[in-house]
This record gives C-alpha cells, sequence and structure tokens, in this order.
C-alpha cells in the first residue's frame, strides 16, 4: 500500500514539475505568433495546465499529506523538507511571473497580457 502510494507521490510530482518547466518555453513562444496560432497556443497552454497540471499538483499534494500520515513521518528532515518548500514556493511564484513577463509581445502591457 505504501510503495503504491510513494509511486503515485512521485509519479504526480515528475508530471507537475516537468510541465511548471516546460511552461516558461510555452509562453515565450508567444512573442513570434499572431491572430489563430496564438489563440491555439493559449488553448493548448490553458489546456495544459488546468487539465494535467492542476489535477497532478493536487494528487501531488494529497498523496505526499497521506503519506505522511501512513508512514508517521513526524521527525527532524520532514520539517527540514516542509521548510524548504515553503522557500521554493515563492521562488516558483516568481519564476510564473517573470517567465509571462518575457514572453509578453513587445509594447504590450502586463493587463493586456493578463500576467498577474
Amino acid at each position: 500500500m505504501i510503495w503504491m502510494m510513494k509511486l503515485l507521490h512521485l509519479t504526480m510530482i515528475a508530471i507537475w514539475s516537468g510541465g511548471l518547466v516546460a511552461l516558461p518555453f510555452l509562453l515565450f513562444q508567444r512573442r513570434s505568433l499572431t491572430g489563430e496560432d496564438l489563440h491555439r497556443l493559449h488553448r493548448l497552454v490553458r489546456a495544459l495546465y488546468v487539465s494535467i497540471l492542476s489535477p497532478a499538483a493536487f494528487v501531488a499534494i494529497a498523496s505526499g499529506t497521506a503519506l505522511v500520515f501512513l508512514r508517521g513521518t513526524f521527525v527532524e528532515w520532514f520539517s527540514i523538507k516542509l521548510s524548504s518548500w515553503a522557500f521554493w514556493r515563492p521562488c516558483m511564484s516568481a519564476w510564473g511571473f517573470w517567465s509571462c513577463r518575457f514572453s509578453m509581445p513587445m509594447g504590450t502591457s502586463a493587463r493586456q497580457a493578463r500576467c498577474p
């Protein structure tokens, strides 16, 4: 039971982080596209985020939380791990923010591009 939960957790983390790494590169392609090609890219990125990355993130967090209670992992290293995640979360948000900013066409404001 525990090994299946670990496998699920690691698989979902791999999907989630792979998608987060690929997302800025997909958004960077916006600079050279216009019209229908731009809309097609937006639909692809949105579908990727909504139908794959967000559910993978939810399952990764839920399975990680389940593993904490299944294994009784209340030791020092686990506190360090959670503290490191508390540090990396704002870094990942900043990465997404700046990726969106750099992928905007020249002369486009953040409001027009719908960046956070």
